[in-house]
């Protein structure tokens, strides 16, 4: 059995820096941003004063500038439901925050999501520039990329974004994409929709606004390795989970030293934390050392199986079990390489059931799912007709792996039952059936010709 590492100092270093919070929470000023959520290396810079490490809820104003280190990402949360997300090698700046609504931010290099939560109208306008273009909005979610030689790709996912260059000027629609290069003229295509969604970034901008609207709910995570009777934290694979989990969307966070030593064993031999959160994912992780087949070298092979619990019950929510294994030129280099290997296996299995279970406890929260593909201008007649049923405030499409058939998060004040009449009736020449089972509407599309 591999002892787990002393690593608990960047353990909590990690947890500090994957602090989140409501930005519904915040008191913003007109003229202010907050950096809301922030994970690795995120510089933020005031003015003309050098670049410092951001902290959560930090605020800035226009002529401050954010930027992201590789693996590294950042929220900028404004008033009036307006969200704007950096990637990794992203760098921001902001040029415009004033109380007369409008919000001006300029996107040097890198890539740049922007949620719209509700349509803004002329006092509430959002322009987001870029070397060569100037993208206006009017309610949206959209991605922005810039390459280091000031191309700029724009894609839209929801609502409309009109791209400005030079002399010309284009409205970009849902599921096209907007390209321009300086001297060349704008070109605009249709959006590869299954690429992109698979993308990381993508990902991760779904998780974050499904998240956001179901409260941020908390993860802690902590795996342990040892005998039943006396479990510790095994560092290793709880980090790989925890940034995994992070890189996902998700706020999840390891055990703090002071939450470690409170820790005991519970009624099922895992190390059972005693600090509070909205779900716990808990876990045994076991090392053995076998000898590679075809050559003489040692082999480490990592076992785990983890439930994701909510706080104070028992129930298992969620039951994964991974395995991964190493091989290296030192026992504990392989060692490391399959823990954190299988860390980031409970993640990738994990995270779909973490998301519906969400949904599922969430009040308020139905879950959409069609049981074929949809896009097009069907897909944007179902989402308006979910957004035009009495007692819905939010419509999220939920993240989803290449040829899935979309699904999405449906808050508001309205019945799964009552959802699904509305359905089969304000949207017929879409819906062929909806049926309502437990949280979740079930819709049938009708066949496109």
């Amino acid at each position: 059995m591999l002892r787990p590492s002393s690593l608990l100092l960047l353990m909590l270093a990690l947890a500090l820096l994957c602090g989140t919070s409501s930005p519904d929470q915040m008191q913003l000023a007109a003229n202010q941003a907050v950096l809301s959520a922030l994970y690795g290396d995120v510089q933020v810079r005031h003015g003309t004063s050098g670049y410092h490490p951001g902290r959560q809820g930090e605020k800035l104003v226009a002529s401050d500038a954010v930027k992201t280190g590789a693996n590294s990402r950042a929220q900028l949360s404004l008033r009036d439901g307006r969200y704007v997300r950096l990637d990794q090698k992203t760098q921001l700046l902001l040029t415009h925050v004033q109380a007369d609504g409008l919000t001006r931010l300029r996107a040097l290099v890198g890539g740049v999501w922007v949620t719209i939560e509700q349509k803004l109208g002329q006092s509430a306008a959002f322009e987001l520039e870029t070397p060569s273009v100037v993208c206006a909005v009017r309610g949206t979610a959209f991605d922005c990329q810039v390459s280091d030689d000031g191309e700029s790709v724009i894609s839209v996912f929801d609502g409309e974004v009109e791209v400005a260059a030079e002399q010309e000027r284009v409205t970009v629609r849902p599921e096209l994409a907007c390209r321009h290069r300086r001297g060349l003229r704008l070109a605009l295509a249709a959006l590869d929709l299954e690429r992109r969604e698979a993308e990381d970034f993508i990902q991760y901008n779904r998780h974050r606004d499904a998240l956001q609207n179901l409260g941020n709910p908390e993860v802690l995570v902590c795996l342990s390795e040892g005998p039943p009777g006396q479990p510790r934290l095994s560092s290793v694979p709880t980090r790989s989970l925890t940034t995994a989990l992070w890189q996902r969307g998700f706020s999840a966070r390891p055990l703090s030293p002071e939450e470690l030593r409170a820790a005991r064993p519970g009624p099922q031999g895992w190390l059972r934390p005693a600090a509070q959160a909205d779900y716990l994912l808990l876990g045994r992780i076991t090392l053995s050392v076998e000898r590679a087949p075809s050559r003489r070298q040692q082999r480490v092979v990592a076992v785990a199986q983890a439930y994701l619990l909510t706080d104070g019950d028992t129930r298992t929510l969620v039951d994964v079990s991974a395995r991964a294994e190493a091989s290296g030129a030192t026992l504990q280099q392989a060692s490391l390489a399959a823990m954190t290997r299988v860390g980031n296996e409970i993640a990738a299995r994990m995270v779909p059931e973490m998301l519906r279970e969400m949904c599922a406890a969430a009040p308020g929260a139905i879950r959409v799912e069609l049981t074929d593909p949809l896009r097009g201008e069907a897909r944007q007649a179902l989402v308006a007709s979910l957004k035009s049923i009495e007692g819905v405030q939010h419509v999220k499409p939920l993240p989803r792996q290449p040829g899935a058939p979309l699904s999405l998060l449906v808050l508001g004040a309205v019945s799964p039952e009552a959802m699904a009449a509305a359905l089969r009736t304000q949207a017929p020449q879409v819906v062929q059936s909806a049926t309502a089972v437990g949280r979740v509407v079930r819709v049938r599309s009708r066949p496109i010709p």
